[in-house]
């Protein structure tokens, strides 16, 4: 018998009965779009517009560094009369790390660009300082010259401090040959990983 009363009562009824399938239909349907926004988040996209977007970084990235690995092993050490005997046991532990800090580095690089200090940021910032400090150089110069210098820059030290990044914490701190003793790591890293970082962002 059925005890749903009409009116007000009833509507709660019906939802809360486990025989009406279009409330478990609706039921459903808000959990998958719950689901759906919250993959689809910026949060977990890293800051990516679209997930087609952090997968594509994600091959370029994974893509990027195994062949830098392929070629720093078999070129740069396999080639190299000085280093070519048992290169392959010499140097593949520091070929792997080197891999994974190209990686790490390339990704931190994107989610940077992306979603914490786009060039458009940069842009405004860099535009008020150099006005102030050379008006009449950068008064003299057009759009694109400008757009073209701020954003050089703005991949220069990103691309810079990215590289930095991924070569102290993976490449370095993860190398028990560079990483002993912990008391002196950043004593005796930071003077190469900055003329690294500069280089490599020149």
């Amino acid at each position: 018998e059925d005890t749903c009363l009409p009116d007000t009562i009833n509507s709660v009824c019906e939802i809360s009965s486990p025989f009406n399938n279009g409330s478990s239909f609706s039921t459903d349907s808000k959990l998958s779009e719950f689901i759906r926004r919250v993959l689809e988040s910026r949060i977990l996209l890293l800051g990516f517009p679209t997930q087609q977007d952090l997968r594509h970084q994600i091959f370029e990235s994974v893509l990027g560094a195994i062949c830098w690995g392929a070629c720093f092993l078999f070129i740069r050490k396999g080639c190299n009369p000085e280093c070519r005997k048992n290169f392959f046991a010499k140097y593949w532990r520091g070929t792997c790390l080197g891999i994974l800090s190209i990686y790490n580095g390339s990704m931190l690089r994107a989610i940077v660009i992306m979603s914490i200090f786009p060039p458009g940021m940069f842009c405004h910032y860099f535009d008020i300082a150099v006005s102030s400090l050379s008006p009449r150089l950068w008064s003299s110069m057009d759009k694109s010259e400008k757009l073209f210098s701020c954003t050089s820059l703005h991949n220069a030290l990103v691309i810079g401090m990215c590289w930095g990044i991924g070569n102290t914490l993976v490449r370095r701190r993860l190398d028990p040959a560079m990483r002993n003793p912990p008391e002196t790591f950043v004593q005796r890293h930071w003077k190469d990983v900055s003329c690294g970082a500069l280089a490599i962002g020149t």
